[in-house]
């Protein structure tokens, strides 16, 4: 088994991964960065409120569409992880690779999505009405510490992306 093949395999799907995510992030906060405010650091979430029931809406078809593309890119590198080898992957092989993946997506959103975009770049469709100038939307760490509770999410995430497919398998 090549490990530099494996390593360049995890990155691409890692990259493809983060670019879709970004993508769908980015455009549901230009349509409505409303649907984003339980992100939002807690002062801007306090200043701003409850969310409306038009943004929950939305919030629900973007988490679809979230739920979608990550189903999509695991199952299509899993599959070419299983075409890259010659043999049946194991379950620490899928769980790296899913892991990596995500760990990409999960870097990307700390640095480019949040620190460059949300904090430093600040475009003005991010901005919630009525929360303008707040600490908030300064505060690097916040995000890091998102990053962080994020690393322990993608480890269990990954377990059970992996360990369904797995149990699946053996029952079929």
């Amino acid at each position: 088994m090549d490990l530099l093949l494996l390593f360049q395999h995890r990155l691409f799907y890692g990259a493809i991964l983060s670019f879709l995510l970004s993508l769908l992030i980015t455009i549901s906060l230009y349509i409505n960065a409303e649907i984003w405010v339980s992100d939002f650091p807690p002062d801007i979430q306090e200043k701003h409120g409850p969310v409306s029931e038009e943004s929950k809406k939305q919030k629900i078809i973007v988490g679809i569409a979230f739920l979608g593309i990550i189903v999509g890119v695991v199952g299509l590198a899993l599959t070419h992880l299983d075409l890259l080898i010659d043999e049946e992957p194991t379950f620490f092989e899928m769980f790296i690779s899913i892991y990596v993946m995500f760990l990409c997506f999960n870097l990307f959103a700390l640095f480019i999505l949040d620190w460059l975009f949300f904090v430093k770049i600040q475009p003005k469709f991010i901005i919630l009405l009525e929360t303008e100038g707040l600490k908030g939307y300064k505060d690097y760490y916040f995000h890091f510490r998102g990053f962080l509770i994020g690393l322990v999410i993608l480890f269990v995430g990954s377990i059970f992306l992996v360990g369904v497919p797995s149990v699946l398998y053996l029952i079929i």
